[in-house]
This record gives structure tokens, sequence and C-alpha cells, in this order.
């Protein structure tokens, strides 16, 4: 994940800062579930906008659509860095539970999403190990 599509996610970015390799993919739920506590969530703003400006060719998709891969980009190194053998398959695979879990969230207003995905990832990544 480049510099700047760090910045916009800084709960990520504490993620990779303060956990041992093989925590960092787990935890990245977690960083999620604080994120869904705060007041002021309203989801992603990428998603969002992928979903109204849904003209795939269009300059907001596009930018979303960059973000997106640069967040698969951030879960693959992370992945990698824990061990993981087949990391670019699981960033993918996490990303669909991360993309999930916002968006379910937003629509109970809890951070059960995030805990839910977080149970889910831990089965996958045990599953690849095995």
């Amino acid at each position: 994940m480049d510099e700047t599509a760090l910045d916009r996610e800084p709960d990520t970015r504490q993620v990779a800062r303060e956990l041992p390799p093989e925590q960092r993919p787990l935890a990245v739920f977690d960083a999620l579930a604080e994120r869904f506590a705060r007041q002021d969530f309203r989801g992603c703003a990428f998603v969002n906008t992928m979903v109204e400006a849904a003209d795939r060719s269009s300059a907001a998709h596009r930018v979303a659509a960059a973000h997106k891969a640069a967040v698969i980009d951030y879960l693959d190194q992370l992945l990698t860095d824990a061990g993981h053998g087949e990391h670019a398959a699981l960033a993918e695979e996490l990303v669909l539970l991360i993309d999930g879990a916002i968006v379910t969230s937003v629509r109970e207003g809890t951070t059960e999403p995030a805990r839910r995905a977080r149970r889910i990832a831990a089965a996958l990544l045990a599953a690849e190990r095995a």
C-alpha cells in the first residue's frame, strides 16, 4: 500500500507498527472494529464512491478502485511478512471480508461485523497453513 493510501487508513497503519508480523493480518479486523465504534463512522468513502459512480470508466470510480487495489497490496504484504504462501489469493479474500464487514456495520450499526469477519479470516488463514 503506498504512503498516500496509508494516510487514509490510520488504524491500519498502526497495525503494521505495533504487532509481530504473524499477528498483523487478523489485527486489521480489530482496527476495523475500533473504526466502526466511532460516532463519525459512515462506511468506506471508496466503496460509497463506487456505488454512487457506478460507471467504471468515471474518474471517481477509477480513484476508488485504485485505493482498493492499494489495500489489497497492503494486505498482500502483511500476509507475505506473516509467512503465508498463498498471500495473493488470501489478500483478495480478506479485502472481500473487510468490504463486507464495512457495509454490514453500516447496516447493523454495530462493531460485530468486524468480529465475524475476523473469525472467518482466521479460519481462512488456518486452512492455508494446514
